[in-house]
């Protein structure tokens, strides 16, 4: 089962109950404490493996798609050199060592 999914450019679900937006969550309804306590690790995986999966997205788009994968990274807008350094640790730190 994914921990989220992508629901638009600018929105990911983390359940049912919570979607994470750009600034923050949207709560569509008021959650209980179980929902609401059960979206607090998955908030803490999204932000504990993004920047591995960052890494990988970047190392696999420039080894399938050369001529075509700067254009999907410089819509991203982060920094060119911040993003160099994730793919550079990103293929020499293999999955099951992160």
């Amino acid at each position: 089962m994914p921990v989220c999914c992508l629901e638009s450019e600018d929105r990911m679900s983390l359940s049912l109950e919570a979607l994470m937006t750009e600034t923050g969550l949207d709560w569509p309804a008021l959650p209980s404490y179980e929902e609401w306590a059960a979206i607090g690790p998955r908030i803490t995986l999204v932000g504990n493996t993004s920047r591995w999966a960052l890494a990988d997205w970047l190392n696999l788009g420039e080894e399938r798609w050369p001529d075509r994968a700067a254009q999907a990274i410089a819509q991203l807008g982060l920094d060119f050199h911040t993003l160099e350094n994730y793919r550079w640790v990103g293929k020499r730190v293999p999955p099951q060592v992160r």
